[in-house]
């Protein structure tokens, strides 16, 4: 192989990295909905959408 990568190996080293990338996005997006919860609660109906 002459060190060069395979497109499929890159592919999935790109997907691996792609879904490491997502599980942080959906952590920081669980933190946000709390913080948002707690505000809800606090906040009237109304402006919760």
């Amino acid at each position: 192989k002459q060190g060069r990568y395979t497109s499929q190996e890159i592919t999935q080293v790109e997907m691996m990295y792609e879904e490491a990338h997502q599980v942080e996005i959906i952590q920081d997006e669980l933190l946000q909905e709390d913080k948002t919860m707690q505000e809800a609660t606090i906040m009237p109906k109304e402006i919760v959408k």
